[in-house]
């Protein structure tokens, strides 16, 4: 099995400047650890704060343990 991982993300960012921080993104369960051959599934919930102007976000989450696991995090704000 892996040790402990949590997930980390990075501010989401518009391409107009919009900024939406990353302690507003987060992750269920908030640490997992995955058994050999196994799969897990994380949630990744987001509160978008008010005054964040519509337009598409975008940041990077990551686990803290695998450098190489790694995805966009894309978010459409209407």
């Amino acid at each position: 099995p892996t040790e402990p991982l949590r997930f980390l993300s990075t501010d989401l960012l518009s391409p107009a400047g919009g900024r939406i921080p990353a302690k507003q993104v987060e992750f269920k369960p908030a640490a997992l650890t995955i058994k050999p051959g196994g799969r897990e599934t994380v949630v990744v919930q987001l509160k978008i704060p008010s005054g964040v102007k519509p337009g598409l976000y975008s940041g990077l989450i990551q686990s803290s343990r695998m450098d190489q696991l790694r995805a966009v995090l894309a978010v459409e704000v209407a």
